[in-house]
C-alpha cells in the first residue's frame, strides 16, 4: 500500500479512498510477481490479509483546508514535502477557529434528544468565502478530523443539497426576460406530472399542498417546488443548467455504474436540477452564492494567494481580477438579493422571524432539504461574506435523518450564527446593502424590475386556473410540536484560538 502512494497520495490515500488503495496494492503487488520480487503465493496471500487503516492523529490547524491546499500545490505543479515552500494562504483563523466551534455545537444540537438521526451517522461541513475576490476563508471538513472517516472533506464531496439551488433557477429566468419578480405562477395542480421519455415524475410541495398563485418572489422565498419545476420548465433545464455551470456549479449527472459526470449532455438532465436532485460540492455552492452576492461577478475559489521558495523568490501568485469575470447581470443578482433577504417572500412556509430572519442584519438565505432528508443546507451571503453550511447522515444510502429533518431547522441555527458572528468580526454594519445597478428600476411592495421588463403578466408554459384558487395560507410545522423560532440574540463574545 505504501509503495503506492507516492505517485497520487491523496487519491490512494487508504484511509480516505479505501477502495482505490486496495487496487493499488493490487498493481503493486502484480509488478512484485513479474520483476519476481514475491511468488504468485505471496501475492494471493498478501490480497486476502485484512488491513486495519489508522489514520495519524493531527496537531496542525485547519487541516482539511491545509489539505486542500497540498492537493492545489500539487496541481499547480509544486511537490510539497519535497520542496521547501512558503504558502500564503487564504484562510482567516479566526473565523476558521469558530467556524470550527459552531459545526461541532449544531451537529450536538441535532443529536441531542429527540435525535435527528439516532441509527445514522451524522456529518457537518462549512464554507466561508469573500465574495469581492473569491478568497476561501473557512473549510471545516467535518467536525472532527481525527475520528474515523473525519479526514473526508465534506466541503469538496458532491452532495444532494436540496432546494437551496433554487436562486439559481429563478436568477436564470428573470435573466432570460421570461418573468419578474412579480409575475404569477400558479402552485399547481399537486402533484405536477411530468413526463419525458423515459420515465414519469411526480412533484409535491415539501407539505403536500397547493398554495394557489403566487408572485415569483414569493414561490422562490418559499422554495414551492411545483413553482420551482414550472418557473424552469419555462425556459428549459438546459439554460438553467447553463447558467449554472457559467457561476461554477457543476451538477452531476449520476452514470449507470453510479460514477459522476460533470459534462454529461444537458439534454441529459431532468427538472430536478432545481431541486437540488444532481450532487453539487459546498465548495462550488458558495462560489455561486458569492457570485450573487458580488452583484454578477464570479471568482474563482482561491485558497493560495503566493508560494515563495526558501530565497524568497515568488514561484507563484494570484490575483483576484485575473480570476474574475462578470458571469451574470448585476440587476439580475441585485434582483435575487432583494428576493432572499426579504423576510415577507417565505412568510407563508417559514413564518415571520425564522432563523433565516436576522434582526440588525440584511441577509440573503435559502435552505434546501433532500427529499429523502439525508441532507440539510442552509446558504446565503451579503457583500461581504458568503457562507454554506451543510449537516447530513454519511453511513449509507439506506440511514437518513429522521422526517421532517429541515434544513431551517438542523442548519439554519448553525448558518445563522456563523453569519453573525463573522460578519460582527468583520466589521460589516448591519445595514449594509446593495445599491440599486442603473438597469433596475424600483416597483411597489419591495418589487424590483430590470428596466427592459417590467411586467410579464404570464409565465410561459404556466396555465393557472381561473379563477384562481383561494391560496391556502398555513405555516406547517415540520415537527410534530415544534415551529418556526425566533431568530436567535447576537453571540456572546467567543474566545481567542489557541497559539
Amino acid at each position: 500500500v505504501l509503495a503506492g502512494l507516492p505517485q497520487a497520495p491523496t487519491e490512494w490515500n487508504p484511509v480516505l479512498h479505501p477502495e482505490a488503495a486496495k487496487l493499488r496494492q493490487t498493481e503493486v503487488l502484480q509488478a512484485m510477481v513479474r520483476l519476481n520480487y514475491i511468488t504468485q503465493d505471496q501475492m494471493d496471500a498478501a490480497l486476502v490479509e485484512k488491513l486495519n487503516y489508522q489514520a495519524p492523529i493531527n496537531s496542525f490547524k485547519a487541516p482539511h483546508f491545509v489539505d486542500f491546499v497540498l492537493e492545489e500545490l500539487r496541481q499547480l505543479g509544486f511537490k510539497p514535502g519535497i520542496q521547501q515552500l512558503n504558502v500564503k494562504t487564504t484562510l482567516d483563523y479566526q473565523l476558521q477557529f469558530w467556524g470550527e466551534q459552531d459545526v461541532v455545537k449544531n451537529l450536538n444540537n441535532c443529536l441531542a434528544p429527540p435525535s435527528c438521526d439516532p441509527k445514522g451517522r451524522l456529518s457537518s461541513g462549512l464554507i466561508e468565502e469573500n465574495p469581492q475576490n473569491g478568497e476561501i476563508l473557512v473549510m471545516v471538513g467535518s467536525p472532527d478530523y481525527n475520528a474515523p472517516g473525519g479526514q473526508y472533506n465534506w466541503t469538496t464531496t458532491p452532495r444532494n443539497v436540496g432546494s437551496s439551488v433554487k436562486p439559481y433557477t429563478y436568477a436564470a429566468v428573470i435573466n432570460a426576460r421570461a418573468a419578474t419578480v412579480d409575475t404569477p405562477v400558479y402552485d399547481g395542480p399537486s402533484p405536477l406530472i411530468y413526463k419525458d421519455a423515459y420515465s414519469t415524475t411526480k412533484i409535491y410541495n415539501y407539505d403536500l399542498r397547493s398554495h394557489g398563485v403566487r408572485p415569483l418572489k414569493e414561490a422562490m422565498g418559499n422554495s414551492l417546488n411545483i413553482c420551482a419545476v414550472k418557473v424552469e420548465l419555462s425556459i428549459g433545464v438546459p439554460a438553467v443548467l447553463s447558467f449554472m455551470r457559467n457561476i461554477g456549479v457543476q451538477p452531476r449527472y449520476i452514470n449507470s455504474d453510479g460514477s459522476y459526470n460533470t459534462r454529461a449532455p444537458a439534454d441529459e438532465y431532468g427538472p430536478s436540477v432545481t431541486l437540488g436532485g444532481y450532487p453539487i460540492t459546498l465548495l462550488e455552492h458558495v462560489g455561486g452564492m458569492a457570485t450573487l452576492a458580488d452583484m454578477g461577478v464570479y471568482h474563482t475559489p482561491e485558497a493560495i494567494l503566493q508560494v515563495t521558495d526558501s530565497t524568497g523568490a515568488v514561484l507563484y501568485s494570484t490575483h483576484a481580477d485575473q480570476r474574475a469575470r462578470q458571469a451574470v447581470d448585476p440587476g439580475v443578482a441585485f434582483i435575487m438579493a432583494q428576493i432572499m433577504s426579504d423576510d415577507n417572500n417565505r412568510a407563508l412556509i417559514f413564518g415571520y422571524n425564522s432563523p433565516l430572519h436576522f434582526k440588525n442584519r440584511i441577509v440573503a438565505a435559502k435552505t434546501g432539504t433532500s427529499d429523502n432528508f439525508k441532507d440539510a443546507v442552509t446558504a446565503g451571503f451579503t457583500p461581504d461574506l458568503a457562507a454554506v453550511l451543510w449537516i447530513g447522515d454519511i453511513l449509507d444510502f439506506t440511514h437518513t435523518m429522521v422526517r421532517n429533518s429541515d434544513g431551517v431547522f438542523v442548519a439554519t441555527p448553525g448558518w445563522h450564527t456563523v453569519m453573525d458572528e463573522a460578519l460582527t468580526y468583520l466589521g460589516a454594519p448591519g445595514n449594509r446593502w446593495y445599491t440599486a445597478p442603473s438597469d433596475v428600476v424600483a416597483g411597489p411592495h419591495n418589487s424590483w424590475y430590470l428596466s427592459d421588463t417590467r411586467s410579464i403578466a404570464r409565465l410561459p408554459g404556466d396555465n393557472p386556473p381561473s379563477p384562481s384558487p383561494t391560496p391556502i395560507n398555513i405555516i406547517p410545522p415540520p415537527d410534530p410540536g415544534t415551529g418556526p423560532v425566533l431568530a436567535s440574540p447576537s453571540p456572546p463574545p467567543l474566545p481567542s484560538p489557541p497559539h
